[in-house]
C-alpha cells in the first residue's frame, strides 16, 4: 500500500530552515509519495467583494485525500507561522472531511530551550484535535538555528530523515 503524503509549508524562500528540514524528511519517500510544497500568497481580487483566487481548494482537497499531513513552521513569537495559520483556517469549509489522518509536526527556532516550541507544538495539536481520527506520529524541534546555513548540520535533520523513512 502506498501512503500519500501531504506536506504543508507555507514558506516563500525555500532555503529557509523548516523547509530543508522538509526536503530531508521527504527524502527516503519521494517516489511514493505526494509531495506538494505549498507557498501560499493569498490574491485579493480588488473588487466591490473580494474573492480569493488561489490555490485552496486544490490543496484542501489533497489534505482530504491523503493520509499523513506533515505541518512546518518556524517558530514566530512561540506560534506558527501565518501562512501555515491561514490554510488551517481556511480548511474549516469541508474539516469534517478532513480525518483519519498521521500528523508529523517540523518546526525551527533561534531559541535553544526546547519548552520555546511548546505553544508551536500546541497551534499543531490544535488543529490535529479538530481532525476525527488524528493521530500524531512525530515531531521535530531544531533549536539554535537562526542564521542561514545552521540547519543543515543540526542533528534534528537525521531526526526529520528517520521519521520521513518510516512513513
Amino acid at each position: 500500500m502506498v501512503t500519500l503524503t501531504f506536506y504543508v509549508m507555507n514558506l516563500p524562500k525555500v532555503q529557509q530552515k523548516p523547509v530543508i528540514m522538509l526536503k530531508k524528511f521527504m527524502c527516503p519517500k519521494r517516489i511514493y509519495t505526494l509531495v506538494l510544497l505549498v507557498t501560499i500568497a493569498v490574491k485579493i481580487a480588488v473588487r466591490a467583494l473580494p474573492i480569493f483566487k488561489d490555490d485552496m481548494a486544490e490543496i484542501l482537497q489533497k489534505m482530504i485525500d491523503a493520509d499523513v499531513l506533515v505541518l512546518a513552521s518556524p517558530v514566530y513569537f512561540y506560534s506558527i507561522d501565518a501562512q501555515l495559520k491561514a490554510v488551517i483556517d481556511r480548511t474549516v469549509a469541508r474539516w469534517l472531511e478532513v480525518k483519519n489522518k498521521e500528523f508529523y509536526y517540523i518546526t525551527t527556532m533561534a531559541d535553544n530551550e526546547k519548552s520555546s516550541a511548546d505553544t508551536t507544538l500546541a497551534c499543531f495539536r490544535g488543529y490535529a484535535d479538530c481532525v476525527e481520527g488524528a493521530v500524531e506520529k512525530g515531531t521535530v524541534v531544531a533549536g539554535g538555528v537562526y542564521e542561514k546555513g545552521e540547519i543543515k548540520n543540526h542533528p534534528a535533520m537525521k531526526l526529520a530523515y528517520q521519521m520521513g523513512k518510516n512513513v
